[in-house]
């Protein structure tokens, strides 16, 4: 079900609008998918980008900058779309939220509906961070046929067996526990100010001297309040290994031969490449690697893979050339 299109400014003026659709799971809940269209022009192959945790679809097409991730999308000719799966602000269910059911019920529901929705045989498929290991628990238990080329950005499928991680995994299953709530109104204050004061404390996440931080507001529209039921997921999972429904995703992933892409920055704080290498050699079809590094030798940190200066060039690029069947050389 379509609602009222909203209108939206791309890059250096580009005129777009935001559709946005309504996915009924299986399961009874409700989800927003939003497309990104520009007036006029014919729209290629759908191309759906999976938001990461604590986030929503916003950040696909938006950029404080220049060109969004959905901008150079159109650019190539695909179709973007957005899902904010279930738990984010916009949905709406009768059960509690958690990752299993965000890769068996929210991901095939999603790729179903823009599969008829555009009479289209395929949709490649874009994950960010958590989101990437939900589209690979996707992938591996639930694959939709139509599920086509599969690219994943800061996605770790096995965390490194440190005591820091051991620890983090241990605070996100125990504090996690608690609900949050007003962390995109809270995020947008702190976040210019850390910046400005203090910008090492930062690092674990974006780097303030690639990345603009001095729109909050429109940045911190991609934040949600973190869930408590996939915090205590998290914590598992950093302590050992990803389940979905009581399986192991690391197994089951190699019957999965589509293309995969896996991508990350070379100074993630967050999943670090020993993290996000634990993906290649997981599924049987061809894996290309790609490594987000800076010209002048700057760390790419998490959040900048998709907001830093240098993302439309050295990450949304790579992807799409990925996409359309090429090298993804920045």
């Amino acid at each position: 079900m379509s609602k009222a299109a909203e209108r939206s400014e791309g890059a250096f003026g580009t005129e777009r609008q935001l559709e946005h659709h309504t996915v009924r799971t299986t399961d009874g809940w409700s989800l927003q998918l939003t497309r990104v269209v520009r007036p006029g022009v014919t729209a290629g192959q759908p191309v759906l980008f999976i938001p990461g945790y604590g986030m929503n679809s916003w950040i696909v097409q938006y950029h404080p900058r220049g060109r969004s991730f959905a901008d150079v999308l159109l650019e190539s000719g695909f179709d973007p779309w957005g899902i904010d799966l279930r738990g984010s602000s916009s949905s709406k269910g009768p059960s509690r939220p958690g990752l299993e059911a965000q890769a068996t019920h929210d991901l095939p529901a999603t790729i179903d509906y823009i599969r008829n929705f555009r009479s289209a045989e395929r949709v490649h498929a874009i994950g960010c961070s958590l989101g990437g290991a939900m589209l690979l628990a996707h992938a591996a238990f639930s694959p939709s046929p139509g599920l086509d080329r599969v690219a994943t950005i800061g996605t770790p499928l096995h965390w490194p067996r440190d005591l820091r991680t051991r620890v983090l995994g241990l605070l996100m299953q125990t504090a996690g526990a608690v609900p949050m709530r007003g962390t995109r109104a809270w995020t947008a204050v702190a976040l210019p100010i850390v910046s400005r004061l203090i910008p090492s404390a930062l690092s674990i996440y974006l780097n303030p001297r690639i990345t603009n931080v001095r729109q909050a507001s429109q940045l911190t529209r991609t934040v949600e309040d973190p869930l408590p039921a996939i915090n205590i997921a998290m914590g598992k999972w950093m302590r050992s290994e990803l389940r979905i429904e009581g399986r192991a995703l690391g197994p089951a992933l190699q019957r999965f031969e589509r293309p995969l892409l896996v991508l990350y920055g070379s100074g993630d704080g967050i999943v670090p490449r020993e993290a996000a290498l634990s993906v290649v050699g997981a599924t049987r079809g061809p894996t290309e690697v790609f490594e987000v590094t800076h010209p002048d030798g700057e760390p790419v940190g998490h959040a900048d893979l998709f907001i830093s200066d240098i993302a439309p060039t050295r990450v949304f690029e790579p992807v799409t050339r990925f996409l359309l069947g090429h090298a993804p050389v920045a």
